[in-house]
């Protein structure tokens, strides 16, 4: 019989180990509406099925006693330098997640050499993510 890892109870997300454990404290956490809007993709999920099976191919083999001194996460973006490659993009009901969702991103995106564009259908009034800049 082959071993079935028991699902993952626990609420704090410390102990999550992957992203299922993450998915599971989520589905617990959120109205369902909430999780669903999050966890679905667009019309059919074609594509967010089709990107869940490549990922699910994927091997990594971790290399380990490797000099990593020389590594970084620099890249461009739309030509413009990065030290890391995100950006924050509007994607709307950020505050059905946290009550200050877009006031967050905003503040994240303010440390972030990118800008920050705002989705028309952020909960958050205009002045409190403009007021960060």
């Amino acid at each position: 019989m082959p071993w079935k890892r028991r699902p993952f109870a626990s609420r704090n997300v410390a102990r999550a180990l992957n992203i299922a454990d993450l998915r599971a404290i989520a589905r617990r956490r959120v109205p369902g509406f909430v999780f669903e809007y999050v966890e679905s993709g667009a019309e059919d999920e074609v594509t967010l099925t089709g990107n869940r099976a490549a990922l699910g191919r994927l091997r990594l083999v971790p290399q380990t006693l490797v000099n990593t001194s020389g590594r970084h996460l620099r890249s461009t973006i739309l030509g413009r330098a990065a030290n890391a490659p995100l950006v924050i993009a509007p994607t709307g009901l950020n505050g059905l997640l946290h009550a200050d969702g877009d006031v967050t991103l905003a503040r994240a995106a303010r440390y972030q050499p990118r800008g920050w564009r705002r989705s028309r259908a952020a909960p958050a009034g205009g002045y409190g993510c403009s007021s960060m800049w």
